[in-house]
């Protein structure tokens, strides 16, 4: 399943820290600007750590 976070739109908070392996969060770069980004984002990193992919539009990520 994607979850994708707007500036306008967010699945619920419990539904992100549900997702899992196969599950896709795509947080869009203008999202930031949302007053719970905060809890949006502790949400997202639950379900990354439970497998999930977490993706940030906007943002080269450092690699090694």
């Amino acid at each position: 399943m994607i979850f994708r976070v707007t500036p306008e739109d967010c699945p619920p908070l419990g539904l992100l820290r549900t997702a899992g392996v196969g599950d896709n969060i795509v947080i869009w770069h203008d999202a930031r600007g949302r007053s719970d980004f905060p809890r949006v984002l502790d949400a997202a990193m639950v379900g990354a750590t439970r497998g999930a992919l977490l993706l940030v539009e906007g943002v080269i990520p450092d690699g090694p």
